[in-house]
């Protein structure tokens, strides 16, 4: 499975909402599609053979079809497939099909629904409020395909712990153990299910997520580097740079220089 970060498209336009019933057995060669598109098989299995690959659409994998593909549509069980068509930017360089594993698909389809009702009936600010739903989607696929998978009721397990992290990734004094016991279970169990979603240890997601919230108020010019130490969760300046620059390679004062440097001139 080839993953893609939909975080660096813009769309462009939406073309259509629409839900395509398919029976079983259908075969329908598909060629030079003209846009990019989201197709959703709440049931049953469609399969797309494109370029020697086979790519299933089934309750657990959403598939993004692109522009100018072709590709060959079977539909080994019947079912009604929701669809949206529209145009991104910048462009795909391939015509690549992407596939996304979704473990539940209901919060995909509760958005469709809704903004398939606006975009039908035309409803007030509709244009932007389906744009809106379609970025949320990208949203939702883009957290599957980035993130190692993690089983759904595992993650449901955490989900107290991840709340709190959250809301308080500020607060100097969070460790694993205080995390754990966020969502009633040991700290081992803990940290296994937290790498297993992320990908890195929660201690080293923390720390990442303070840097990154400590760059942005570098950037601002607003406040000393000891009032953003003091704002990310670090106990002092000291760790607040050593961290920093482990992570960044500069200092915060080598950091906001290099900044400087780098933007551009104003024009008198």
């Amino acid at each position: 499975m080839v993953s893609i970060d939909l975080s660096v498209f813009t769309i462009t336009e939406i073309v259509y909402f629409i839900s395509i019933p398919l029976e079983k057995g259908l075969v329908r060669p598909i060629k030079d599609r003209p846009r990019m598109g989201l197709v959703f098989c709440p049931s049953g299995r469609v399969i797309y053979n494109h370029h020697g690959k086979s790519y299933v659409s089934d309750p657990n994998h959403v598939l993004m079809l692109p522009t100018n593909g072709n590709y060959t549509l079977i539909c080994e069980s019947g079912c009604i497939c929701p669809m949206v068509d529209f145009k991104i930017s910048p462009p795909l360089e391939t015509p690549e099909i992407f596939s996304f594993r979704v473990p539940n698909i209901a919060g995909l389809l509760s958005i469709y629904r809704h903004i398939d009702n606006l975009w039908t009936f035309k409803k007030q600010s509709y244009k932007l409020k389906c744009m809106a739903g379609l970025y949320e989607m990208f949203s939702l696929l883009n957290d599957t395909s980035l993130s190692p998978y993690c089983p759904g009721y595992k993650f449901e397990q955490i989900r107290p712990s991840i709340d709190y992290l959250e809301a308080n990734y500020n607060n100097p004094e969070i460790t694993n153990n205080m995390l754990s016991t966020k969502s009633g279970i040991s700290t081992v169990y803990f940290r296994k299910i937290f790498t297993e979603k992320y990908g890195i240890s929660p201690m080293k997601y923390l720390q990442i997520k303070r840097i990154e919230k400590a760059k942005d108020m570098l950037l601002s010019e607003i406040g000393s580097i000891s009032n953003v130490s003091d704002a990310t969760g670090f106990n002092s300046i000291y760790h607040f740079s050593r961290a920093f620059h482990n992570m960044t390679g500069y200092s915060p004062t080598e950091f906001i220089r290099e900044y400087a440097r780098r933007a551009p001139k104003k024009v008198e």
